[in-house]
């Protein structure tokens, strides 16, 4: 038994015990009721009826716990046990004691447990199923590998049974059909369905993102609270994204033949993680404003952590759509970046060069000029710079080569 089952094995026997002690409680606060009240009846029911909704309350608490506490302690390979009370799993799960890890390895064990049971497996019940109800209707276990294949061979259209196949046994399925009957109800199918969903999308392989969807949703159908189930999908998240990574950084670069040991996992996590405070790779779109320093900036990190050039490339002409548009240049530092970035393209185009020259030229002029030729010259010089937007749009060589060169 793993340690998350042991340790939500103590905390219901802890719970139980305190629960009781509670019970006991509220035994004496009703004895001293009667001696407040002189055994007035009126008196009595008046003001202990919310003390005995209480103890209510406890008793089927107690007694869903014993049910759980029993579910876990059933030995899996008896295929018997079933749990489909998921609200009493999920109040339990919310205490301090369990983590998300823990949460998601006990609601593990829940799900498989239940699918494995032979009788829900067979379509016979649709419920909650104990070895007590066998042995309530006094069911031998041949009997019961019996019933197993007559419901294994019933008619998948009708759900009719060939009463032939019983003989004997015949009385001993009229009794059970009633009990199934009774008990139709306790699992929702939409559960059941959600059930395997889970089961097929995280116990039965390694996760993926598309996954964790399907775990969500599944784990939302069978009414977890939603602050676990958002933990959960954070958790899962987090994990994933380790994995990647730690996946990543276990294999050995080789570059021109000569080895180089992969970056330490924690420096690549932690420029992953800044990567990610500025650029969202699901919708390929910036998660704040940037200027073009600032994604020539990103472009180097993106290259430490040997993300793939494709991306990169989206990136900045994703960028190039929605900035490189009439820019003002309101500092000198964003005037530089961007008027070398024209140099940089210039020997493949003779116009630029040619404006270059000219911007030059303009530049020597403001050092000399008053205030009011001063903005006419600046206001020359970024109508020159911005006639090239268009021209740009779809190249990315430039912030390429300048990312690669802050590394």
């Amino acid at each position: 038994m793993s340690k998350a089952i042991d340790k939500i094995q103590r905390e219901i026997n802890d719970i139980i015990i305190k629960l009781k002690s509670r019970e006991i409680t509220i035994y004496k606060e009703i004895l001293e009721l009667k001696k407040i009240t002189n055994n007035n009846l009126n008196d009595l029911e008046t003001n202990s009826s919310k003390i005995k909704e209480e103890s209510l309350r406890l008793d089927d608490y107690i007694n869903k716990l014993n049910k759980l506490s029993y579910f876990f302690n059933v030995n899996p390979d008896e295929k018997i046990a079933y749990f489909s009370d998921f609200k009493v799993l999920d109040s339990l799960l919310k205490r301090p004691i369990f983590s998300i890890k823990d949460s998601l390895e006990i609601i593990s064990c829940v799900i498989n447990k239940n699918l494995s049971n032979d009788l829900i497996n067979s379509g016979f019940f649709n419920g909650e199923i104990t070895k007590e109800d066998f042995d309530r209707f006094k069911v031998n276990v041949e009997q019961r590998k019996r019933i197993y294949d007559i419901f294994g061979r019933q008619n998948p259209k009708t759900g009719e049974i060939d009463r032939d196949l019983l003989k004997e046994d015949e009385e001993l399925l009229d009794r059970m059909i009633k009990y199934k009957n009774k008990h139709s109800n306790l699992l929702d199918p939409d559960k059941k369905t959600a059930m395997q969903v889970f089961k097929r999308h995280y116990i039965d392989k390694d996760y993926t993102k598309i996954d964790i969807k399907f775990i969500i949703s599944s784990l939302t159908i069978l009414e977890f609270d939603k602050e676990l189930v958002f933990n959960i999908k954070g958790y899962l998240e987090e994990v994933l994204k380790k994995t990647k990574i730690k996946k990543e950084t276990k294999e050995e670069k080789k570059v021109k033949g000569i080895e180089i040991k992969s970056r330490d996992y924690k420096e690549y996590n932690k420029i992953y993680n800044e990567i990610e405070t500025m650029y969202d790779f699901d919708t390929k779109w910036f998660k704040k404003p940037i200027d073009l320093e600032e994604l020539i900036y990103l472009i180097s990190l993106m290259k430490k952590v040997d993300i793939d050039e494709k991306v990169m490339k989206q990136c900045i002409l994703n960028f190039n759509k929605d900035k490189i548009t009439n820019n003002n240049y309101k500092s000198s530092k964003s005037f530089e970046i961007y008027f070398n970035r024209l140099v940089f393209y210039s020997d493949k185009y003779p116009e630029i060069k040619e404006s270059i020259e000219f911007i030059k030229s303009c530049l020597q002029e403001m050092m000399i000029a008053n205030d009011e030729d001063y903005g006419l010259w600046k206001s020359m010089i970024i109508e020159e710079m911005n006639k090239y937007n268009d021209l740009l749009k779809q190249k990315y060589e430039y912030e390429m080569e300048r990312g690669r060169s802050l590394n």
